[in-house]
């Protein structure tokens, strides 16, 4: 999960710069603030520095702890993206400071490094399997109130290996990759 903030760190400067850098500020919250809202819009990825929070979803009105992040974990890296509501709330439970990541200062990363793309999907891939773990076990935990429905569903595997490709949207975009189209597997 870290790889994406290693990469960009390599780029980052201090809020004070101009040009080909990107601003990363850092913010110190106190234990009970409220970092994101589940439902706000948001557009800032977050990385904790030191301190712990823990994340959680309403569900039926109620608060359902899904994790507690700590030192190295990212948190948001979807609002670098898309343009939906908040997925979760994330909640200080002691003295934290997170370095933070504007949207607009990721997709100039992308034009400039590719390799930025390439570690955000893998933070992307490994969230969407925690998140199917998770699911699996609220099913077992308690399967009349299960979040998946109990019917069987088929799935088909893929017929060979699984590719996604990388395109550059803009002409900067696509000279940054190594090739139009970059193919992942």
């Amino acid at each position: 999960l870290l790889g994406i903030w290693s990469i960009i760190r390599q780029y980052t400067c201090d809020e004070h710069a101009e040009g080909g850098c990107l601003v990363i500020t850092r913010s110190r919250y106190a234990a009970g603030a409220v970092i994101v809202h589940e439902n706000d819009c948001g557009d800032t990825a977050y990385r904790i520095e030191h301190g712990q929070v823990a994340v959680s979803k309403a569900l039926a009105g109620h608060p359902v702890h899904l994790a507690y992040l700590g030192a190295g974990d990212i948190f948001g890296e979807m609002s670098l993206i898309d343009e939906t509501p908040r997925s979760a709330t994330v909640t200080v439970v002691t003295e934290t400071v997170v370095s933070a990541l504007r949207r607009d200062d990721f997709f100039h990363s992308l034009q400039t490094n590719p390799q930025v793309a390439l570690a955000l999907l893998q933070v992307l891939f490994e969230r969407l399997r925690e998140a199917h773990t998770m699911i699996l076990q609220l099913q077992k935990a308690a399967p009349p109130h299960a979040l998946v429905p109990q019917a069987s569903v088929a799935v088909i595997p893929p017929r060979g290996p699984l590719t996604l490709t990388l395109e550059g949207l803009t002409p900067c975009a696509a000279a940054a990759l190594p090739a139009t189209p970059f193919p992942i597997t």
